[in-house]
């Protein structure tokens, strides 16, 4: 990887002019506030990338800048900055006397700040550190998680990462909420044959034709009609025996027929008693059925919540399978809960050591072409945490940018090492502006 060798700014952001040859590894820059440590920063991130936070980078009063800076691999290059802001403007770069098109970059992480990392919120953490996890998971493996469904719930635009740990929120809202219904439709049946009588004949009830029932008592109450009538004629004609003695043998007849059909039915009563009967066990004959239907339930249900339980475990899986085949820029990186952890704890639950180390693990493993990290406002840290995040920098054997205020004016330090990196010792070139 190459590094900066030297650096001249003209006429930017807060500087006139500056020019120095900056270390490989440490270069503290120290001021006061306002003494433009910040915008050697800026100057640097805008040479490099065209990028800036600020929509005034040309000093004030002047029509436009200059960034000038080489390379370790001997590559010159000169960025003109325009007043238009935000973007510096065009970039020349030569080596050997030929124009080249460098290759500053290869990652994300040039110009990372461990200290600003440390100071976001969790979930802001998250979303920088998804960013740096390159993974690739087809929308159909996604659904299969789910059955080929997508969860109304999910989100299947965000990080891989962060879908399947929606997907596994989701699954267990599922399995949670089919896992009660089942106990309901469990607990629904049982209440339902609680109310059936032990004397219930639910097969008779079932099998029995209220068609046919009513044709036989229809007819069998006009078989008694009629021999009711034919009797009744009897009774009548029996003052005029002699008169009506052909009738009478008619009508007894009459009644001898009657009283085969008669035979041959079943008393009306009795089959009205069936009806009466019938009616009533209508009334079981649906609870059995509800009965029924929610023990069916019960065990589709069950199914079910079987087949989440094996889809919240393959969700739970993903993940890990995903980051195993994944080169992370920070060992035991994972994510719960929608949180971005590391060995299974949330970033703001380690200590600012662990933090720092962290974020100091991403600036170094997301460097491109450039091994480059810029560091503002190292006053923020503690002494032990300043030593340890410039210790993990400079044993990285990357170039760092550091700012840190102080009295005075703008002082730049170019060679910050010492065995134990601490300030004020293996000051090697100190240059005031």
């Amino acid at each position: 990887m190459t590094h900066i060798t030297h650096l001249k700014i003209t006429d930017f952001e807060g500087l006139e002019a500056l020019e120095i040859n900056p270390s490989p590894t440490i270069n503290m820059i120290e001021g006061r506030n306002g003494a433009g440590k910040t915008s050697v920063l800026d100057a640097i991130r805008a040479a490099c990338t065209n990028r800036s936070g600020r929509s005034l980078l040309v000093h004030e009063g002047a029509d436009e800048g200059l960034i000038l800076f080489e390379l370790s691999d001997g590559t010159n290059c000169e960025r003109q900055v325009t007043p238009t802001g935000y973007t510096a403007g065009p970039l020349t770069a030569r080596r050997d006397g030929q124009s080249v098109v460098p290759k500053f970059l290869e990652g994300s992480g040039f110009g990372f700040n461990p200290l600003a990392f440390i100071g976001l919120r969790a979930d802001e953490q998250t979303e920088q550190l998804l960013k740096l996890i390159p993974i690739n998971i087809a929308d159909s493996d996604l659904l299969a998680l789910s059955s080929g469904e997508p969860l109304e719930s999910v989100d299947y635009t965000e990080h891989p990462l962060q879908v399947l740990d929606a997907i596994k929120a989701a699954l267990f809202e599922q399995r949670r909420v089919t896992g009660i219904d089942a106990r309901k439709a469990e607990a629904t049946a049982e209440e339902l044959r609680a109310e059936l009588p032990d004397d219930f004949d639910r097969r008779a009830t079932e099998d029995f034709d209220l068609t046919e029932a009513v044709t036989q008592m229809q007819f069998a109450r006009g078989a008694r009609n009629k021999l009711f009538l034919a009797q009744e004629s009897v009774d009548k004609m029996m003052g005029e025996i002699a008169r009506l003695q052909e009738q009478i043998v008619r009508q007894e007849g009459v009644i001898n027929a009657t009283q085969k059909m008669v035979d041959n039915t079943e008393d009306p009563f009795a089959i009205e008693t069936k009806i009466s009967e019938y009616k009533a066990g209508q009334e079981l004959l649906a609870l059995a059925r509800q009965a029924d239907e929610q023990e069916v339930r019960g065990v589709a249900l069950r199914e079910r919540f079987s087949e989440l339980q094996d889809q919240l475990a393959a969700a739970r899986d993903k993940p890990g399978e995903l980051l195993a085949n994944v080169q992370l820029p920070v060992p035991g990186l994972g994510i719960e809960d929608g949180t971005v952890t590391i060995n299974g704890l949330p970033i703001s639950e380690l200590s600012t050591g662990e933090q720092l180390s962290v974020a100091a693990d991403i600036a170094i493993a997301t460097l491109g072409d450039l091994s480059v990290v810029l560091v503002d406002g190292l006053e923020a840290l503690d002494p032990d945490n300043q030593t340890l995040l410039l210790g993990r920098l400079a044993n990285a054997g990357v170039q760092a940018f550091v700012t840190k205020i102080s009295d005075g004016e703008l002082t730049i330090i170019t060679d910050y090492t010492s065995d134990e990196i601490e300030p004020g010792l293996g000051l090697v070139d100190k240059i005031p502006f």
